[in-house]
């Protein structure tokens, strides 16, 4: 039918050069929302489209829409919830179909089989996150992953939380369904540290502080414990900068010199440390933090590795940098959070926090782009100068020193 739309929004963007594109999208009519997502393919798109025509699991989405396909085009395009690669996501609307994903998930936990889910993130092809609820009350957080992520969350060893340690909790892993690619986690109580930046300072200041104090806990963690945790060497690090500098370059022939140039700058700093293994957490930002009366949550465990614990700092750190750059937070107020996050942690080096704050900002340079961020290739460009700044502090800060050193 034809849809009179009165708004299209750009949500999400995913692009791997010469091979496919896929967007979505936020569409409102008088009457309603439709969120649907396009994948536009490459040298395979016949491969691709043929396997989407085959496919029978289709179900009624937004607006009536379920999946259409451009053959013209080689463009696919899903209503939710419709997905290529998350294949239970249809289940979480069917009350038959959803109340099989959760027997599946918590075999062990029939009051949770009839709850109700509520989205809380999606991002088509890689991930949805909903909140598990019973009778009103929040139970359960349920991942729903494509299959090459449920593979590689498989892989992962779980956080154990530590005996006697009340201040501090983590989303735990409580089921999994290899049919749906579905895992299930405990529900942290508590307020996002996002959502208290910015506010009330009693509030923000403690928040900070106990975000530190929580990320200091997990890095004196033994990484005994974590054997069957992957190591990322300094190797591994290097290739991730250059792999986002390629990522960078194809995204616009203006980024080409000044992220390669980086990536350069950055590498060539790296390798004047030595390595270190910790446990590090992976994606250490303020809405994985949440905050209680009494605790302290930590969640999205997934992607912990051994390896330099100073890049979660740095990471924390940038991510403050990127509320500023986006004008949600003032200069002001981010730089009073790093002394506090700092202060709190305890003894870090200042030179290699600063280093991986950079790369954090590197490594966030693209997400701009992929958020449909207005000025996309202006954020972009604030990133990367934003990085370069830094780098050059630690350069004179290093000619300083030697400078101080023949005195």
């Amino acid at each position: 039918p034809q849809l009179r739309l009165e708004k299209i929004e750009p949500r999400w963007l995913r692009y791997e050069a010469g091979r496919w594109c896929l967007a979505s999208f936020r569409l409102t009519t008088a009457a309603t929302t439709i969120r649907i997502y396009a994948k536009a393919y490459s040298r395979d798109a016949g491969v691709k489209l043929m396997q989407a025509k085959t496919d029978n699991h289709y179900a009624a989405g937004d607006g009536g829409m379920s999946a259409r396909i451009l053959s013209d085009f080689g463009v696919i395009i899903y209503a939710f919830p419709n997905d290529g690669q998350l294949v239970a996501l249809s289940h979480i609307r069917d009350p038959d179909r959803r109340y099989d994903l959760l027997r599946s998930l918590l075999p062990t936990q029939p009051d949770c089989w009839h709850g109700t889910l509520e989205l809380i993130r999606y991002r088509p092809e890689e991930t949805l996150l909903a909140r598990l609820s019973v009778a009103g009350q929040p139970r359960a957080i349920i991942k729903l992953l494509s299959p090459e992520y449920y593979l590689l969350s498989q892989e992962q060893p779980q956080y154990r939380q530590p005996p006697m340690q009340e201040e501090v909790v983590t989303a735990e892993l409580i089921g999994t369904s290899d049919e749906h690619h579905a895992r299930a986690y405990t529900y942290l109580k508590g307020v996002p540290l996002n959502k208290l930046l910015g506010g009330d300072a009693r509030y923000a200041d403690k928040g900070v502080e106990r975000a530190a104090e929580a990320l200091a806990r997990l890095h004196r963690r033994s990484i005994a414990d974590f054997s069957e945790l992957a190591i990322k060497s300094r190797a591994d690090e290097i290739e991730e900068i250059r792999a986002q500098a390629a990522r960078l370059r194809h995204l616009s022939p203006l980024l080409k010199a000044p992220a390669t140039q980086l990536a350069d700058v950055l590498i060539e700093q790296l390798q004047r440390y030595p390595e270190t293994r910790a446990l590090s957490h992976g994606h250490f930002i303020d809405r994985h933090i949440l905050v209680g009366n009494h605790t302290t949550g930590v969640a999205d465990l997934d992607e912990m590795y051994i390896g330099d614990a100073n890049s979660d700092l740095g990471y924390f750190i940038a991510h403050l940098e990127r509320h500023v750059l986006r004008g949600k937070l003032a200069a002001a107020q981010a730089k009073k959070y790093r002394g506090i996050f700092l202060r709190a942690y305890g003894e870090a080096p200042a030179e290699r926090v600063e280093l991986y704050t950079a790369i954090g900002l590197f490594k966030m340079a693209s997400n701009p782009f992929q958020y449909r961020e207005a000025e996309w290739l202006q954020q972009i460009t604030a990133l990367l100068k934003r990085a370069r700044r830094i780098m050059i502090n630690i350069d004179e800060n290093d000619l300083l020193n030697a400078a101080t050193a023949f005195h």
